[in-house]
């Protein structure tokens, strides 16, 4: 997971010119297929102040979504390989 936080750092300063923003910090959040989300990944939306229950419904929700997304993209693929 640490391999993702070097991937995406280089991009935080054209980020953070973007928004306005003096300084940001790649969080690696990991999110289940099929809604779970780990105590480490509750932990690190705490600490940037995301805390009630709503959000982390949201969150999990669209982990659900893109989960049926990506299952219908691969059950509906007509493309034969040779």
């Amino acid at each position: 997971m640490y391999d993702e936080v070097e991937k995406y750092t280089p991009l935080l300063e054209i980020l953070a010119a973007l928004l306005k923003v003096e300084q940001g910090r790649v969080i690696p959040l990991a999110v289940g297929t099929r809604g779970s989300i780990p105590q480490t990944a509750i932990d690190l939306l705490r600490e940037i102040n995301i805390n009630d229950r709503e959000s982390f419904i949201t969150i999990l929700l669209l982990a659900l979504r893109h989960s049926i997304e990506i299952y219908h993209t691969f059950m509906d693929c007509n493309v034969l390989v040779a």
